[in-house]
Protein backbone atom coordinates (compact mmCIF):
# COMPACT_ATOMS: atom_id res chain seq x y z
CA UNK A 1 0.00 0.00 0.00
CA UNK A 2 3.12 2.64 0.28
CA UNK A 3 3.46 2.73 -3.01
CA UNK A 4 -0.23 4.45 -3.12
CA UNK A 5 0.09 7.64 -1.29
CA UNK A 6 -1.85 10.41 -1.65
CA UNK A 7 -1.39 13.83 -0.68
CA UNK A 8 -4.46 15.68 0.53
CA UNK A 9 -3.68 18.97 2.35
CA UNK A 10 -6.90 20.70 4.38
CA UNK A 11 -6.40 24.36 3.83
CA UNK A 12 -8.71 25.81 6.43
CA UNK A 13 -10.76 29.19 6.16
CA UNK A 14 -13.52 30.42 7.92
CA UNK A 15 -16.21 32.42 6.09
CA UNK A 16 -18.33 33.53 9.05
CA UNK A 17 -21.53 35.41 7.94
CA UNK A 18 -24.17 36.47 9.91
CA UNK A 19 -27.02 38.35 8.27
CA UNK A 20 -29.26 40.90 10.72
CA UNK A 21 -31.17 43.79 9.52
CA UNK A 22 -28.79 46.46 11.34
CA UNK A 23 -25.40 44.64 11.27
CA UNK A 24 -25.98 43.65 7.19
CA UNK A 25 -23.43 41.26 6.27
CA UNK A 26 -20.07 40.37 8.02
CA UNK A 27 -17.44 38.31 7.14
CA UNK A 28 -13.44 37.01 7.60
CA UNK A 29 -11.24 34.44 6.33
CA UNK A 30 -8.46 32.63 8.47
CA UNK A 31 -5.93 30.69 7.73
CA UNK A 32 -4.68 28.83 11.28
CA UNK A 33 -0.95 29.43 12.03
CA UNK A 34 0.93 26.03 12.35
CA UNK A 35 4.31 26.55 13.92
CA UNK A 36 3.66 26.91 17.12
CA UNK A 37 1.81 23.92 19.26
CA UNK A 38 -1.81 24.52 20.31
CA UNK A 39 -1.94 27.82 18.73
CA UNK A 40 -5.90 29.13 18.61
CA UNK A 41 -7.18 31.17 16.17
CA UNK A 42 -10.47 33.30 16.16
CA UNK A 43 -12.89 34.86 13.23
CA UNK A 44 -15.66 36.81 14.72
CA UNK A 45 -18.90 36.26 12.96
CA UNK A 46 -20.34 39.66 14.92
CA UNK A 47 -19.74 41.02 18.42
CA UNK A 48 -20.88 37.87 20.28
CA UNK A 49 -20.34 34.87 17.65
CA UNK A 50 -16.94 33.05 16.98
CA UNK A 51 -15.66 30.37 15.76
CA UNK A 52 -12.63 29.42 17.01
CA UNK A 53 -9.97 26.96 15.27
CA UNK A 54 -7.71 24.61 17.21
CA UNK A 55 -4.44 23.25 15.67
CA UNK A 56 -3.38 20.40 18.33
CA UNK A 57 -0.57 18.83 16.71
CA UNK A 58 1.29 21.99 15.45
CA UNK A 59 0.63 20.96 11.61
CA UNK A 60 -2.68 21.57 9.19
CA UNK A 61 -4.37 18.12 8.29
CA UNK A 62 -1.94 16.62 6.45
CA UNK A 63 -2.78 13.29 4.48
CA UNK A 64 -0.17 13.04 2.44
CA UNK A 65 0.99 9.71 4.53
CA UNK A 66 -2.19 8.03 4.44
CA UNK A 67 -3.79 5.58 2.05
CA UNK A 68 -7.30 4.63 1.37
CA UNK A 69 -9.69 3.15 3.91
CA UNK A 70 -13.04 2.28 5.04
CA UNK A 71 -15.04 4.53 7.33
CA UNK A 72 -13.47 2.60 10.78
CA UNK A 73 -10.44 3.48 10.25
CA UNK A 74 -10.91 6.57 8.64
CA UNK A 75 -12.76 7.67 11.95
CA UNK A 76 -9.06 6.48 13.88
CA UNK A 77 -7.13 9.21 11.66
CA UNK A 78 -6.35 12.56 13.25
CA UNK A 79 -9.47 14.91 13.49
CA UNK A 80 -9.33 18.79 13.19
CA UNK A 81 -11.05 20.53 15.54
CA UNK A 82 -13.13 23.89 15.77
CA UNK A 83 -15.61 25.54 18.22
CA UNK A 84 -17.94 27.63 17.67
CA UNK A 85 -19.29 29.72 20.34
CA UNK A 86 -21.89 32.91 20.51
CA UNK A 87 -22.68 35.46 23.39
CA UNK A 88 -26.00 36.53 21.16
CA UNK A 89 -29.16 37.76 22.26
CA UNK A 90 -30.87 36.09 18.95
CA UNK A 91 -30.66 33.09 17.74
CA UNK A 92 -27.68 31.35 15.48
CA UNK A 93 -27.28 28.34 13.49
CA UNK A 94 -24.38 27.71 11.08
CA UNK A 95 -23.73 25.28 8.05
CA UNK A 96 -20.39 23.81 7.35
CA UNK A 97 -18.99 23.45 3.70
CA UNK A 98 -15.97 21.69 2.21
CA UNK A 99 -14.22 23.68 -0.90
CA UNK A 100 -12.46 21.29 -3.87
CA UNK A 101 -9.83 23.10 -5.85
CA UNK A 102 -9.67 23.66 -9.66
CA UNK A 103 -5.81 22.45 -9.23
CA UNK A 104 -6.67 19.15 -7.57
CA UNK A 105 -5.34 15.84 -9.22
CA UNK A 106 -7.66 13.81 -7.08
CA UNK A 107 -11.70 13.68 -8.03
CA UNK A 108 -14.34 14.90 -5.50
CA UNK A 109 -15.75 10.91 -5.41
CA UNK A 110 -12.85 9.73 -3.63
CA UNK A 111 -13.20 11.96 -0.25
CA UNK A 112 -15.08 10.77 2.34
CA UNK A 113 -15.85 12.85 6.12
CA UNK A 114 -16.87 12.69 9.09
CA UNK A 115 -18.57 15.71 11.81
CA UNK A 116 -18.08 14.22 15.04
CA UNK A 117 -18.70 15.74 18.43
CA UNK A 118 -16.07 15.80 21.61
CA UNK A 119 -17.50 12.49 22.86
CA UNK A 120 -17.24 10.83 19.42
CA UNK A 121 -20.91 10.46 18.63
CA UNK A 122 -20.87 10.29 14.76
CA UNK A 123 -23.37 13.76 13.90
CA UNK A 124 -22.50 13.45 10.07
CA UNK A 125 -20.57 11.03 7.41
CA UNK A 126 -20.31 10.57 3.86
CA UNK A 127 -19.03 10.86 0.75
CA UNK A 128 -18.29 14.14 -0.31
CA UNK A 129 -20.28 13.92 -3.46
CA UNK A 130 -23.48 12.47 -1.72
CA UNK A 131 -24.03 15.75 0.11
CA UNK A 132 -25.52 19.38 -1.85
CA UNK A 133 -23.54 21.04 -3.95
CA UNK A 134 -24.25 24.65 -2.53
CA UNK A 135 -21.86 26.96 -4.82
CA UNK A 136 -25.18 29.10 -4.48
CA UNK A 137 -25.23 29.52 -1.38
CA UNK A 138 -22.51 32.25 -2.09
CA UNK A 139 -22.93 35.29 -3.38
CA UNK A 140 -19.80 36.64 -6.05
CA UNK A 141 -18.02 38.89 -3.52
CA UNK A 142 -17.83 35.88 -0.88
CA UNK A 143 -16.87 33.48 -3.76
CA UNK A 144 -13.68 36.08 -4.36
CA UNK A 145 -12.95 36.16 -0.91
CA UNK A 146 -13.79 32.29 -0.52
CA UNK A 147 -10.99 31.95 -3.14
CA UNK A 148 -8.20 34.30 -1.69
CA UNK A 149 -8.55 32.08 1.34
CA UNK A 150 -7.99 28.92 -0.20
CA UNK A 151 -5.03 30.01 -2.19
CA UNK A 152 -6.75 29.06 -5.45
CA UNK A 153 -9.92 28.64 -7.34
CA UNK A 154 -13.14 27.01 -5.82
CA UNK A 155 -14.12 23.80 -7.87
CA UNK A 156 -17.31 22.76 -6.03
CA UNK A 157 -18.73 24.00 -2.68
CA UNK A 158 -21.01 21.19 -0.54
CA UNK A 159 -22.90 21.40 2.67
CA UNK A 160 -22.01 18.70 4.57
CA UNK A 161 -23.50 19.56 7.96
CA UNK A 162 -26.23 21.78 9.68
CA UNK A 163 -26.35 22.48 13.06
CA UNK A 164 -27.60 25.54 15.98
CA UNK A 165 -24.61 27.76 17.74
CA UNK A 166 -26.37 27.80 21.40
CA UNK A 167 -27.52 30.27 22.67
CA UNK A 168 -24.80 32.00 25.09
CA UNK A 169 -23.05 28.78 24.54
CA UNK A 170 -20.86 26.47 22.69
CA UNK A 171 -20.79 23.38 20.96
CA UNK A 172 -16.93 21.65 19.84
CA UNK A 173 -16.72 19.49 16.68
CA UNK A 174 -13.83 17.22 14.89
CA UNK A 175 -14.03 16.86 11.50
CA UNK A 176 -12.40 13.69 9.76
CA UNK A 177 -11.33 13.71 6.20
CA UNK A 178 -9.96 10.42 4.49
CA UNK A 179 -9.76 8.58 1.25
CA UNK A 180 -12.14 5.83 0.27
CA UNK A 181 -11.38 2.81 0.21
CA UNK A 182 -12.67 2.20 -3.39
CA UNK A 183 -10.37 4.23 -4.59
CA UNK A 184 -7.21 1.87 -4.30
CA UNK A 185 -5.74 2.58 -7.88
CA UNK A 186 -3.98 4.59 -9.93
CA UNK A 187 -6.30 7.62 -10.08
CA UNK A 188 -5.07 8.69 -6.58
CA UNK A 189 -1.76 7.55 -6.66
CA UNK A 190 0.90 10.21 -5.48
CA UNK A 191 -1.48 12.92 -6.30
CA UNK A 192 -2.40 16.26 -4.31
CA UNK A 193 -5.65 17.44 -3.01
CA UNK A 194 -6.66 20.44 -1.46
CA UNK A 195 -10.19 20.77 0.50
CA UNK A 196 -11.18 24.14 2.08
CA UNK A 197 -13.44 24.31 5.16
CA UNK A 198 -16.07 27.20 5.67
CA UNK A 199 -18.40 28.37 7.87
CA UNK A 200 -21.48 30.13 7.51
CA UNK A 201 -24.10 31.07 10.20
CA UNK A 202 -27.57 32.05 9.84
CA UNK A 203 -30.01 33.32 11.85
CA UNK A 204 -33.17 30.72 12.89
CA UNK A 205 -35.63 30.05 15.25
CA UNK A 206 -35.42 29.15 18.96
CA UNK A 207 -35.43 25.45 19.66
CA UNK A 208 -37.96 23.84 22.35
CA UNK A 209 -35.17 23.42 24.71
CA UNK A 210 -33.88 27.34 24.14
CA UNK A 211 -37.87 28.68 25.09
CA UNK A 212 -38.66 28.41 28.95
CA UNK A 213 -42.03 29.58 30.22
CA UNK A 214 -41.84 32.12 26.80
CA UNK A 215 -38.44 32.86 27.34
CA UNK A 216 -35.35 33.28 25.55
CA UNK A 217 -33.17 30.81 26.94
CA UNK A 218 -30.73 33.60 28.05
CA UNK A 219 -33.30 34.91 30.30
CA UNK A 220 -34.42 31.69 31.95
CA UNK A 221 -31.40 29.23 31.74
CA UNK A 222 -27.91 30.01 33.86
CA UNK A 223 -24.91 27.74 34.29
CA UNK A 224 -25.14 27.67 37.76
CA UNK A 225 -28.36 26.78 39.96
CA UNK A 226 -31.21 28.12 40.04
CA UNK A 227 -34.72 28.93 39.28
CA UNK A 228 -36.31 31.19 36.98
CA UNK A 229 -39.70 31.42 36.58
CA UNK A 230 -41.03 27.71 37.19
CA UNK A 231 -37.71 26.22 35.54
CA UNK A 232 -35.22 24.45 38.05
CA UNK A 233 -31.49 23.81 36.70
CA UNK A 234 -30.13 20.15 38.03
CA UNK A 235 -26.48 20.89 37.11
CA UNK A 236 -24.39 18.45 38.86
CA UNK A 237 -22.45 20.85 40.22
CA UNK A 238 -25.64 22.27 42.24
CA UNK A 239 -25.09 20.80 45.43
CA UNK A 240 -23.27 23.60 47.86
CA UNK A 241 -24.11 26.41 46.21
CA UNK A 242 -26.87 29.08 47.08
CA UNK A 243 -29.60 30.16 45.95
CA UNK A 244 -32.39 27.86 46.92
CA UNK A 245 -33.52 25.47 49.57
CA UNK A 246 -32.31 21.66 49.31
CA UNK A 247 -29.93 22.54 46.46
CA UNK A 248 -27.87 19.08 47.43
CA UNK A 249 -31.25 17.43 46.47
CA UNK A 250 -30.85 18.02 42.71
CA UNK A 251 -31.00 15.35 40.37
CA UNK A 252 -27.60 16.01 38.97
CA UNK A 253 -28.40 15.32 35.25
CA UNK A 254 -27.92 18.74 34.23
CA UNK A 255 -32.03 18.62 33.27
CA UNK A 256 -34.20 21.51 33.38
CA UNK A 257 -37.45 21.02 34.70
CA UNK A 258 -40.90 22.69 35.83
CA UNK A 259 -41.95 22.97 38.99
CA UNK A 260 -44.58 24.73 41.23
CA UNK A 261 -48.37 25.09 41.21
CA UNK A 262 -49.28 25.27 37.65
CA UNK A 263 -46.48 26.87 35.28
CA UNK A 264 -47.25 28.21 31.69
CA UNK A 265 -46.12 25.08 30.16
CA UNK A 266 -48.85 23.65 27.56
CA UNK A 267 -47.55 22.53 24.61
CA UNK A 268 -49.99 21.28 21.52
CA UNK A 269 -48.69 17.91 19.70
CA UNK A 270 -51.20 18.09 16.80
CA UNK A 271 -52.61 20.85 14.44
CA UNK A 272 -55.79 22.10 17.11
CA UNK A 273 -55.37 22.07 20.93
CA UNK A 274 -58.27 22.93 22.98
CA UNK A 275 -59.46 23.15 26.95
CA UNK A 276 -62.13 22.12 26.21
CA UNK A 277 -62.42 17.96 26.79
CA UNK A 278 -65.45 18.21 24.47
CA UNK A 279 -63.83 19.02 21.49
CA UNK A 280 -61.39 16.95 19.56
CA UNK A 281 -58.39 19.17 20.38
CA UNK A 282 -58.01 18.34 23.63
CA UNK A 283 -56.60 14.97 22.82
CA UNK A 284 -53.34 16.86 21.79
CA UNK A 285 -53.30 18.88 24.69
CA UNK A 286 -49.53 18.52 26.64
CA UNK A 287 -47.49 19.59 29.56
CA UNK A 288 -43.38 19.90 29.20
CA UNK A 289 -42.05 18.04 32.16
CA UNK A 290 -38.59 19.23 31.06
CA UNK A 291 -36.07 19.16 28.95
CA UNK A 292 -33.13 16.70 28.99
CA UNK A 293 -29.72 16.14 27.62
CA UNK A 294 -29.76 13.60 24.97
CA UNK A 295 -25.36 13.10 24.85
CA UNK A 296 -25.05 14.67 21.96
CA UNK A 297 -23.48 17.37 21.97
CA UNK A 298 -26.25 19.15 24.50
CA UNK A 299 -29.20 18.82 22.03
CA UNK A 300 -31.71 18.68 24.79
CA UNK A 301 -34.74 16.40 24.14
CA UNK A 302 -37.90 17.82 25.62
CA UNK A 303 -40.17 15.40 27.12
CA UNK A 304 -43.99 15.90 27.44
CA UNK A 305 -47.00 14.55 29.32
CA UNK A 306 -50.35 14.06 28.42
CA UNK A 307 -52.09 17.29 30.30
CA UNK A 308 -55.22 14.84 31.37
CA UNK A 309 -55.69 11.32 31.17
CA UNK A 310 -55.75 8.95 27.97
CA UNK A 311 -59.19 7.70 27.53
CA UNK A 312 -60.42 4.88 25.78
CA UNK A 313 -60.47 6.51 22.88
CA UNK A 314 -56.69 7.44 23.21
CA UNK A 315 -55.54 3.48 24.27
CA UNK A 316 -57.76 1.52 22.89
CA UNK A 317 -59.84 -1.64 24.96
CA UNK A 318 -57.15 -4.06 25.72
CA UNK A 319 -56.51 -3.85 29.48
CA UNK A 320 -59.11 -0.93 30.21
CA UNK A 321 -61.47 -0.95 33.05
CA UNK A 322 -64.76 0.52 33.40
CA UNK A 323 -67.37 0.94 35.41
CA UNK A 324 -66.50 -2.33 37.30
CA UNK A 325 -67.30 -2.79 40.96
CA UNK A 326 -63.89 -3.43 41.28
CA UNK A 327 -62.84 0.10 40.18
CA UNK A 328 -64.92 1.97 38.72
CA UNK A 329 -64.07 5.70 37.63
CA UNK A 330 -63.18 8.97 39.06
CA UNK A 331 -66.68 10.76 38.70
CA UNK A 332 -67.45 10.02 42.34
CA UNK A 333 -64.21 12.04 42.94
CA UNK A 334 -64.29 15.37 41.77
CA UNK A 335 -62.69 16.71 45.44
CA UNK A 336 -59.30 15.34 44.18
CA UNK A 337 -59.03 15.06 40.32
CA UNK A 338 -57.58 18.55 38.72
CA UNK A 339 -58.79 17.14 35.45
CA UNK A 340 -61.77 18.11 33.35
CA UNK A 341 -62.99 14.64 32.30
CA UNK A 342 -66.29 13.46 33.20
CA UNK A 343 -65.31 9.62 33.09
CA UNK A 344 -62.60 7.81 31.73
CA UNK A 345 -61.02 4.38 31.85
CA UNK A 346 -58.50 3.11 34.01
CA UNK A 347 -55.99 0.39 33.22
CA UNK A 348 -53.70 -2.37 34.38
CA UNK A 349 -49.94 -2.27 34.58
CA UNK A 350 -49.55 -5.68 32.87
CA UNK A 351 -52.10 -8.13 33.18
CA UNK A 352 -53.75 -11.15 30.46
CA UNK A 353 -56.37 -11.74 32.92
CA UNK A 354 -60.36 -10.18 31.50
CA UNK A 355 -61.28 -9.85 35.73
CA UNK A 356 -57.78 -8.56 36.84
CA UNK A 357 -58.33 -9.84 40.01
CA UNK A 358 -55.83 -13.15 39.52
CA UNK A 359 -52.21 -13.47 40.26
CA UNK A 360 -52.33 -17.36 38.64
CA UNK A 361 -50.91 -16.05 35.07
CA UNK A 362 -46.95 -16.02 34.82
CA UNK A 363 -47.67 -12.66 32.70
CA UNK A 364 -49.22 -10.71 35.37
CA UNK A 365 -45.39 -9.38 36.14
CA UNK A 366 -43.74 -5.71 36.74
CA UNK A 367 -41.68 -6.18 33.68
CA UNK A 368 -42.26 -3.24 31.50
CA UNK A 369 -41.23 -5.19 28.33
CA UNK A 370 -44.12 -7.31 28.91
CA UNK A 371 -46.32 -5.41 29.59
CA UNK A 372 -49.10 -5.18 27.38
CA UNK A 373 -49.96 -1.71 28.62
CA UNK A 374 -46.58 -1.10 26.99
CA UNK A 375 -46.27 -2.62 23.93
CA UNK A 376 -50.21 -2.44 22.70
CA UNK A 377 -51.78 0.21 24.31
CA UNK A 378 -49.17 3.24 24.62
CA UNK A 379 -46.35 1.98 21.74
CA UNK A 380 -49.56 0.67 19.60
CA UNK A 381 -52.96 2.22 20.06
CA UNK A 382 -51.47 5.60 21.55
CA UNK A 383 -48.64 6.08 19.10
CA UNK A 384 -50.08 5.33 15.99
CA UNK A 385 -52.80 7.77 16.56
CA UNK A 386 -50.77 10.86 16.97
CA UNK A 387 -50.98 12.83 13.73
CA UNK A 388 -48.61 13.73 11.27
CA UNK A 389 -46.10 15.76 10.92
CA UNK A 390 -46.28 15.62 14.96
CA UNK A 391 -45.75 11.73 14.90
CA UNK A 392 -42.39 12.41 13.57
CA UNK A 393 -41.00 14.92 16.07
CA UNK A 394 -41.52 12.15 18.80
CA UNK A 395 -38.08 9.95 19.05
CA UNK A 396 -37.44 6.26 20.46
CA UNK A 397 -36.15 6.73 24.14
CA UNK A 398 -34.51 4.67 26.20
CA UNK A 399 -36.32 4.17 29.54
CA UNK A 400 -34.68 2.97 32.70
CA UNK A 401 -37.09 0.22 33.90
CA UNK A 402 -35.03 -1.72 36.09
CA UNK A 403 -36.83 -2.50 39.74
CA UNK A 404 -36.59 0.06 41.90
CA UNK A 405 -37.19 1.16 45.41
CA UNK A 406 -39.14 3.93 46.52
CA UNK A 407 -38.10 4.52 50.43
CA UNK A 408 -36.60 8.34 51.19
CA UNK A 409 -36.86 11.72 49.22
CA UNK A 410 -36.45 12.31 45.95
CA UNK A 411 -32.76 12.36 45.62
CA UNK A 412 -32.76 8.90 47.10
CA UNK A 413 -36.02 7.74 44.30
CA UNK A 414 -34.06 9.42 41.55
CA UNK A 415 -30.87 7.02 42.49
CA UNK A 416 -32.37 4.16 42.93
CA UNK A 417 -34.29 4.64 39.16
CA UNK A 418 -31.90 6.69 37.38
CA UNK A 419 -29.10 7.65 39.25
CA UNK A 420 -26.01 6.29 40.85
CA UNK A 421 -28.38 3.49 42.96
CA UNK A 422 -29.85 2.11 39.72
CA UNK A 423 -29.71 -1.67 38.90
CA UNK A 424 -27.16 -2.91 36.67
CA UNK A 425 -26.67 -6.51 35.19
CA UNK A 426 -23.79 -9.19 34.81
CA UNK A 427 -24.75 -13.06 34.65
CA UNK A 428 -28.23 -12.68 34.78
CA UNK A 429 -28.27 -11.27 37.71
CA UNK A 430 -29.04 -7.36 38.73
CA UNK A 431 -26.63 -5.47 41.00
CA UNK A 432 -26.88 -1.84 42.42
CA UNK A 433 -24.49 0.07 40.55
CA UNK A 434 -20.86 -0.13 42.13
CA UNK A 435 -22.25 -3.24 44.66
CA UNK A 436 -21.58 -6.62 44.76
CA UNK A 437 -24.85 -7.42 46.27
CA UNK A 438 -27.06 -9.40 44.64
CA UNK A 439 -30.40 -7.77 44.44
CA UNK A 440 -32.48 -9.96 42.44
CA UNK A 441 -32.56 -12.23 39.08
CA UNK A 442 -32.35 -10.27 35.55
CA UNK A 443 -34.12 -13.09 33.14
CA UNK A 444 -34.67 -10.93 30.49
CA UNK A 445 -32.62 -8.59 28.46
CA UNK A 446 -35.07 -5.78 28.58
CA UNK A 447 -35.23 -5.96 32.31
CA UNK A 448 -33.27 -3.06 32.81
CA UNK A 449 -33.73 -0.74 29.79
CA UNK A 450 -36.29 -0.33 27.02
CA UNK A 451 -36.58 1.55 24.26
CA UNK A 452 -39.50 2.90 22.38
CA UNK A 453 -41.60 5.73 21.70
CA UNK A 454 -44.35 6.13 24.64
CA UNK A 455 -43.38 5.67 28.31
CA UNK A 456 -44.73 6.67 31.78
CA UNK A 457 -43.42 9.19 34.14
CA UNK A 458 -40.94 8.32 36.60
CA UNK A 459 -41.78 8.68 40.44
CA UNK A 460 -39.02 10.87 40.69
CA UNK A 461 -40.55 13.37 38.05
CA UNK A 462 -43.67 13.19 39.90
CA UNK A 463 -41.50 13.89 43.34
CA UNK A 464 -39.57 16.45 41.33
CA UNK A 465 -42.56 18.31 40.40
CA UNK A 466 -43.05 20.16 43.46
CA UNK A 467 -41.44 22.93 44.96
CA UNK A 468 -37.69 22.54 45.65
CA UNK A 469 -38.20 23.37 49.64
CA UNK A 470 -40.56 20.28 49.93
CA UNK A 471 -37.80 17.83 48.00
CA UNK A 472 -36.56 16.68 51.61
CA UNK A 473 -40.24 15.45 51.95
CA UNK A 474 -40.23 11.61 51.73
CA UNK A 475 -43.17 10.00 49.70
CA UNK A 476 -45.84 11.47 51.68
CA UNK A 477 -46.45 13.85 49.09
CA UNK A 478 -50.19 13.75 50.07
CA UNK A 479 -49.58 16.20 52.37
CA UNK A 480 -51.35 19.44 51.36
CA UNK A 481 -48.64 21.85 50.78
CA UNK A 482 -46.46 19.47 48.53
CA UNK A 483 -49.09 17.98 46.76
CA UNK A 484 -50.75 21.65 45.98
CA UNK A 485 -47.64 22.95 44.82
CA UNK A 486 -46.82 19.89 42.16
CA UNK A 487 -48.08 20.90 38.66
CA UNK A 488 -47.77 16.96 38.15
CA UNK A 489 -50.30 15.95 40.57
CA UNK A 490 -54.07 15.23 38.96
CA UNK A 491 -55.75 13.64 42.01
CA UNK A 492 -56.04 10.65 40.11
CA UNK A 493 -54.69 7.35 40.73
CA UNK A 494 -52.09 6.63 38.21
CA UNK A 495 -48.95 4.60 37.20
CA UNK A 496 -45.77 5.42 36.94
CA UNK A 497 -42.93 3.38 34.81
CA UNK A 498 -41.36 2.40 37.64
CA UNK A 499 -41.55 -1.18 39.52
CA UNK A 500 -41.06 -2.68 42.97
CA UNK A 501 -37.42 -4.26 43.71
CA UNK A 502 -39.09 -6.63 46.16
CA UNK A 503 -42.74 -8.04 44.44
CA UNK A 504 -42.73 -9.12 41.23
CA UNK A 505 -46.59 -8.49 40.99
CA UNK A 506 -46.27 -5.00 42.01
CA UNK A 507 -45.71 -1.52 39.72
CA UNK A 508 -45.52 1.97 41.13
CA UNK A 509 -48.31 4.57 41.12
CA UNK A 510 -49.07 7.70 42.56
CA UNK A 511 -52.50 8.27 44.82
CA UNK A 512 -55.28 9.96 44.38
CA UNK A 513 -54.43 11.42 47.70
CA UNK A 514 -51.11 12.65 46.04
CA UNK A 515 -49.21 9.83 48.00
CA UNK A 516 -45.93 9.06 46.02
CA UNK A 517 -44.72 5.07 45.33
CA UNK A 518 -48.08 3.38 46.37
CA UNK A 519 -47.64 0.03 45.57
CA UNK A 520 -50.43 -1.87 43.25
CA UNK A 521 -51.00 -5.23 41.73
CA UNK A 522 -49.81 -4.94 38.00
CA UNK A 523 -53.13 -6.02 37.49
CA UNK A 524 -55.01 -3.24 39.20
CA UNK A 525 -56.72 -0.52 38.06
CA UNK A 526 -55.04 3.00 37.43
CA UNK A 527 -55.42 5.92 35.15
CA UNK A 528 -52.61 6.50 32.46
CA UNK A 529 -50.91 10.16 30.93
CA UNK A 530 -49.03 8.71 28.50
CA UNK A 531 -45.42 10.75 27.75
CA UNK A 532 -43.55 11.14 24.98
CA UNK A 533 -39.57 12.86 24.01
CA UNK A 534 -39.90 15.17 21.40
CA UNK A 535 -36.62 15.63 18.90
CA UNK A 536 -34.04 18.30 19.92
CA UNK A 537 -34.40 20.27 16.44
CA UNK A 538 -38.18 20.51 17.37
CA UNK A 539 -38.99 24.53 17.67
CA UNK A 540 -42.06 26.80 19.10
CA UNK A 541 -43.40 28.88 16.46
CA UNK A 542 -45.81 30.45 18.77
CA UNK A 543 -47.64 30.25 21.84
CA UNK A 544 -47.38 31.35 25.36
CA UNK A 545 -47.89 28.44 27.03
CA UNK A 546 -50.80 28.57 28.85
CA UNK A 547 -53.81 25.88 28.37
CA UNK A 548 -56.15 28.42 26.08
CA UNK A 549 -52.57 29.12 24.41
CA UNK A 550 -50.42 26.73 24.10
CA UNK A 551 -46.40 26.61 22.61
CA UNK A 552 -47.16 25.39 19.17
CA UNK A 553 -44.88 23.44 17.35
CA UNK A 554 -42.99 24.30 13.66
CA UNK A 555 -44.50 21.73 10.85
Amino acid sequence: MTNKKKIVILCVIGVLIIITLTLGITYAFMKPKVENENENTNIEINSCAKIQLKDTNSKAIDLKNTYPMDDEKGLETEAYEFTISSTCDDYVGFNLYLTSLTTNEIEDEALKFAITSTSDDVLATNALTNTTVATGDFNNEELNRLDLGINGTHKNIYKVFTNNIPLKGESTYKLYLWIDKDFEDNTTMNKKMTVGVSVKSFNRVGTMAELCTGQKASECIAKNYKIDGSIVYHNAQAAGQDGIENVDKVAGDDSYRYVGTNPNNYVCLGYECSDNPDEPGYKNLYRIMGLFDDDKNSQYETKIIKADVATKDDLGDELAIENSAYYGNYSYDKANYRGKLTTFSSYSWNSTDKDHKTTDDNNNVNMWSASNLNTKNLNETYYNAIEEPYKSMVVRHEWQVGPTYSSGDVKAVYDAELGKNKLISSSNNCYTQGDTIKVRECSEPNDLTYTDYVGLMYLSDYMYGTLPKYWTTATNYNKEEVKTNDWLYLGVNEWTISRNSLLSSNALDVSLTGYASSYNYVYGPCSVRPVVYLSSDVKITGGSGTETDPYKLEI
